[in-house]
């Protein structure tokens, strides 16, 4: 009868048993070798790490805004380790006229990550009042602009009804009329 050889996972068998000149000749189990590319999100093509042997490391690429963890090992016909992750945001955004102070705890924020602006006094954010950490760069969707007067002033002997200057933007004017 037939003995037959089983090898272990990722393992394949290379060779038969042969008799050969009154020696048998054995078949052996030797590790499988990666015949697909790794499929890592986020990493550049990884097509000339096809048919790696077990063992071979595969340089891994990623892609603009990604940064690497590690390279990839062929390891018995699977693709271990290596990812591709989002860059992290290293230094403080720079927005004239914000409160340096609030910027600074910005620094290496994660992608995806909002850092809330505060302004120099007489200056507000605009929007939202945040900054977008996005793949190691802000994306300011906010500035610090000149304030609006946001409450009515205090005129003496004015005939006006000053209620009607809350908002008024940096530079207008709100009319008025004395009383006579």
């Amino acid at each position: 009868g037939l003995c037959p050889l089983v090898c272990h996972d990722g393992y394949i068998q290379t060779g038969s048993l042969v008799c050969e000149d009154g020696h048998w000749i054995l078949p052996d189990c030797v590790e499988r070798t990666c015949q697909h590319k790794p499929t890592i999100d986020n990493a550049e093509d990884l097509g000339h790490c096809a048919n790696s042997a077990s063992g071979a490391i595969c340089f891994l690429e990623c892609r603009p805004g990604y940064v690497r963890t590690g390279d990839v090992e062929c390891t018995r016909g699977e693709w271990l380790g290596g990812s591709c992750e989002p860059k992290r945001c290293q230094r403080m955004p720079m927005v004239a006229r914000a409160d340096t102070r609030t910027l600074d705890t910005c620094k290496n924020m994660a992608s995806g990550q909002e850092c809330e602006l505060r302004c120099e006094p007489g200056f507000m954010p605009t929007g939202k009042g945040v900054l977008r950490c996005e793949l190691g760069n802000w994306r300011y969707a906010s500035e610090c602009v000149p304030a609006s007067c946001d409450y009515a002033p205090t005129v003496i002997n004015s005939d006006t009804d000053l209620q009607t200057c809350i908002g008024t933007a940096h530079g207008q004017t709100c009319n008025i009329n004395c009383k006579r």
